[in-house]
């Protein structure tokens, strides 16, 4: 098996990052990036690289390199750096959406539990009298609550928004479909011809839509007398 650290990828490759410069940078890059490690694992959790972007990973990740500088490595790969941190970038954001989609997973069961119990009618402590069923007079003793009538509790009743909303979570509500489909606003569309035979045409169309009947087109204007207007 051939060595990968002394196998070059691409005959006559002319980039290099031996340079004092551009290697401090690249060491930096790899830093703010978590370490090797971490570009490596964010290398892997994107979608399937190309064949030279997969070479250099594999590079990357090879135990034996861990003493090679990144740069070296991308060259030796015939791919830049660019192309790698472009490929990271893809990869970290699949691994952002695999955690957003778990932390969705473990909390979406309260958030629907919640949304379907406002969704019907709720009792609530009393705000008026935080629940007590009283409230205090000044120099007085406590007296019933009014706006609970000294239960403590409010009757919450769920606006019809809220319950139509409970309703599509549980797919019960039928999906509107158009009164009329896309083909049929083409041929309502007013065109060049606005005129008041057009606008009849319009009309006949819209009824025979509607209705699956037509109306029968009646020109707006007599056609002319093909013998001409005297006898």
């Amino acid at each position: 098996m051939a060595d990968l650290a002394k196998t070059p990828r691409r005959e006559g490759w002319g980039v290099t990052y031996d340079q004092p410069v551009a290697s401090a940078a690249i060491e930096a890059v790899e830093a703010s990036v978590g370490g090797r490690k971490a570009l490596i694992a964010s290398l892997l959790s994107g979608p399937t690289l190309p064949d030279d972007l997969a070479y250099v990973v594999g590079l990357i990740a090879d135990p034996r390199n861990d003493a090679r500088k990144l740069g070296q490595l991308c060259a030796q790969g015939g791919v830049t750096l660019g192309e790698v941190l472009e490929a990271y970038k893809r990869g970290a954001m699949a691994a952002g959406q695999v955690q957003a989609v778990r932390a969705i997973a473990e909390h979406i069961g309260p958030v629907i539990e919640d949304a379907m119990a406002r969704a019907r009618p709720h009792d609530v402590p009393c705000e008026d009298c935080t629940g007590t069923g009283s409230v205090s007079v000044a120099d007085a003793d406590p007296v019933p609550c009014v706006a609970c009538k000294g239960t403590g509790v409010r009757r919450i009743l769920p606006e019809l928004d809220r319950q139509k909303f409970a309703a599509d979570l549980g797919r019960l509500l039928p999906k509107k479909t158009p009164l009329i489909d896309q083909s049929d606003r083409r041929s309502l569309t007013v065109g060049p011809d606005p005129s008041p035979a057009g606008l009849v045409k319009i009309l006949h169309t819209v009824d025979a839509t509607l209705h699956g009947k037509s109306t029968p087109v009646v020109d707006a204007e007599p056609a002319p007398d093909p013998k001409g207007a005297e006898p």
